[in-house]
């Protein structure tokens, strides 16, 4: 019945705007419609569109009722004096200047803004005339709406959210930026997040480039995963970017890949409603898509590295929270999260943006799925008890502190938790607002005494607020809990860092990272061409994920004999497991009947790759069967494999490293160096064997351990990488 009522309603409105048309034949040639009649009919000369509504005059309203337009295009088409519309209705307001803007408030009578003020604020990303975009002299300007917010214009909210055909998609923002305020609607289905993370070995590369080619080449390989086999017009992909140099570099590999697939292509042909798309967050807001590719681009700038930079370019920014929220929303089915680093490894307290926080806390939510949003204060039940409550949460939040109402799952529970501004997993302080009727009897300040003394000693600070002080001075009150706030987060910062300081501590002054400057793997490459032998077969793979090793019997490696043949740098091969490519069925990983293959796949990895750490060998082996991650099983299955075969051979810093067999550490007389960036790895990825081989061929350098890192192309030499080269060079001095 409502569907016919809004059917009819639609038919009828149409009716009576048809109804005050004229008959095109019977038109005078002085009318509005004839001056239109006789520009149709003329085959060139026509008027331009401005003059032409200008001479219709109140003809042109009547024949075009609704008109769909840009701020630009009212500007520049419409007359000035043209009857007023009887509405004006802006869309994405949040991206509008009032600039922009104010020419079309003044042609109608009515006014509605539909806009998000916790989405993209405009900027001057298109007003700048140079051909290259200098993202970090973008700014953020201010909005339409943010002006008539402030003017107190009447709002309403629209709390139901459409898009998403999987509540998982929107969940974060909900709870991170709505207030769980957002009414969502579950999925007909029953896996339980519809947001991957796929988290690959990639190497940010600083200064002019700005781009992470093994991220860029990672999320090209899964749009082609994802979009083989499907009709172009039945599923849609886009790809989002940080930056607009790593948006440049995915569509030149994507263009690359076209060119020999043409299904592939299909996806990209104009004549489709939603074809594939690559924007960067400047530039995506109001477009979405099926399926939607996160690369976050930055991350480390070394391979195998555990520390990094906490520059994430515009999240940085004041607002980047905005950037983000719009990046992870735009998703109907299905969102994938590229990141070359783990959550572990952004530090909050080397950073105040609370999109890089939020950054944070997606990667957990992407990797445990809708638990983690739970687990981040799991404690907390969310709701005051008291006005007195209400009054002093909204003061303290107005001062920028986050806080959670009553922390606890028992019958003891903190009124208030102030959340920690640098690890949003832990609490600053608990906030106590007391009645002094209440604690003036002696069982309750007995209690409260007891119930302090066991909340401390769990680690808790507890600041004590009493109703008769906040209500006859609330601000002073209030000042001195910013205070004492203020100063145990300061505490707080100087513990970490003075942890931080002792944990390097023992680290020689410089040693801790040397940088060589330059292309090194272009110069090992071309200073020692002449000994490598090529081999056109080999295939670039992701550098492998550094799980840690199982443990291994230590076994002391033989001395090459004397007259084992001179050391020679060969390039690096990896695994072509085409062989059994036919054969290889991720399903069967874990069945019996499939040891046969999965044995044989070792052995080629083996052949073709050792010595290689063991983890490294997992994680070959994984990536050849789709896996995203080498987690625990994977690990213990391939170890199955190589126990029966091979030799596994634990160094002196705990490495564990796969050779063919027994005598193999004693007949190696290569070392192998990366032909591209695919093949490099870090120091502890290098056998002692193979770093001894290398520092043979160097052993008139200088600074050989120096050296022995600019044959394998390591940029920056760290502390523990360098003690592990000068462990090799020790090892070669005792011989």
């Amino acid at each position: 019945m409502t569907e016919e009522v809004q059917k009819l309603t639609a038919a009828i409105i149409r009716a009576r705007l048809c109804t005050h048309l004229p008959d095109p034949a019977q038109v005078a040639r002085a009318s509005g419609y004839g001056v239109l009649k006789h520009e149709l009919a003329k085959q060139r000369a026509h008027k331009p569109v401005r003059r032409l509504a200008e001479e219709m005059g109140k003809d042109f309203s009547a024949l075009a009722p609704c008109m769909l337009m840009s701020p630009l295009s009212i500007a520049q088409y419409l007359p000035p004096d043209q009857d007023l519309f009887d509405i004006v209705i802006f869309d994405e307001a949040s991206q509008i200047t009032p600039w922009d803007a104010v020419g079309s408030i003044g042609r109608g009578r009515q006014l509605v803004l539909a806009g998000d003020q916790k989405q993209m604020p405009p900027t001057n990303f298109f007003s700048r005339g140079s051909a290259t975009v200098d993202e970090d002299a973008m700014v953020d300007l201010e909005s339409i709406l943010d002006e008539c917010v402030s003017a107190s214009i009447p709002r309403r909210s629209l709390d139901w959210h459409y898009r998403s055909r999987h509540d998982s998609l929107i969940a974060f923002s909900n709870s991170r930026y709505y207030d769980g305020k957002l009414v969502t609607f579950p999925a007909p289905e029953t896996r339980e997040t519809a947001v991957e993370w796929h988290r690959v070995d990639g190497v940010y590369a600083k200064g002019t480039e700005q781009t992470n080619a093994i991220e860029a080449k990672a999320i090209v390989a899964e749009a082609r995963r994802r979009l083989a086999g499907q009709v172009p017009s039945e599923t849609s992909l886009g790809i989002v970017t940080l930056n607009s140099k790593q948006q440049e570099l995915i569509e030149d590999l994507l263009e690359q890949a076209r060119k020999g697939d043409s299904a592939f292509d299909a996806h990209f042909s104009d004549d489709l409603e939603e074809p594939v798309f690559v924007k960067n967050l400047e530039t995506v807001q109001g477009d979405e898509r099926d399926t939607i590719i996160l690369g976050i681009t930055f991350g480390p700038v070394e391979a195998g590295a555990r520390k990094m930079s906490m520059n994430f370019g515009p999240l940085n920014k004041d607002g980047g929270w905005r950037r983000l929220n719009v990046a992870i929303t735009r998703a109907r089915k299905a969102m994938l999260l590229f990141t070359s680093f783990d959550a572990g490894m952004i530090d909050l307290s080397k950073t105040a943006s609370q999109a890089v926080r939020d950054l944070k806390h997606y990667i957990e939510f992407a990797d445990r799925g809708p638990r983690a949003l739970a687990e981040t204060h799991s404690d907390s039940v969310g709701v005051t008890e008291s006005p007195f409550e209400d009054a002093v949460k909204a003061l303290l939040e107005q001062r920028g502190w986050s806080v959670r109402p009553q922390i606890g799952v028992s019958g003891y529970r903190i009124d208030l938790g102030v959340v920690d501004p640098d690890n949003s997993g832990d609490f600053l302080a608990g906030i106590e607002c007391d009645g002094a009727m209440y604690h003036s009897a002696q069982t309750a300040r007995d209690r409260d005494k007891v119930r302090q003394a066991v909340l401390e000693g769990l680690g808790w600070t507890i600041i004590r607020i009493w109703s008769t002080d906040f209500w006859i001075d609330a601000k002073g009150a209030m000042e001195r809990v910013d205070a004492r706030l203020n100063q145990l987060l300061e505490e707080a910062r100087e513990r970490r860092a003075s942890a931080d300081a002792e944990e390097e501590s023992d680290a020689p002054a410089g040693d801790d990272e040397e940088d060589f400057g330059g292309d090194i793997s272009a110069q090992a490459k071309d200073s020692s061409a002449q000994d490598f032998a090529d081999d056109p077969e080999d295939e670039e793979l992701p550098q492998p994920s550094m799980e840690p090793a199982p443990e291994v019997e230590p076994v002391l490696f033989k001395a090459r004999p004397p007259d084992a043949p001179r050391a020679r740098g060969v390039l690096y091969r990896n695994t072509d497991f085409s062989a059994v490519a036919d054969r290889i069925d991720a399903d069967q990983f874990y069945d019996p009947a499939y040891y046969d293959i999965l044995s044989e796949m070792v052995r080629i990895a083996v052949e073709t790759e050792s010595p290689i750490r063991d983890d490294q060998l997992a994680t070959v082996v994984a990536r050849a069967h789709g896996f995203a991650r080498t987690g625990r099983l994977i690990r213990e299955r391939v170890n199955e494999m190589v126990e029966h075969s091979f030799v596994t051979i634990q160094d002196q810093e705990g490495h564990a490293f796969v050779w063919r067999d027994e005598s193999h550490p004693e007949r190696l007389s290569e070392y192998r160096v990366p032909r591209n960036d695919a093949a490099e790895r870090s120091i502890d990825q290098i056998s002692l064997q193979e770093l001894m081989l290398a520092a043979e061929a160097v052993e008139d350098a200088e600074d050989r351990a120096v050296a022995v890192a600019r044959t394998f192309a390591i940029s920056r030499l760290r502390r523990d990488a360098r003690r592990r080269v000068e462990m090799a060079l020790e090892e070669l001095a005792r011989r």
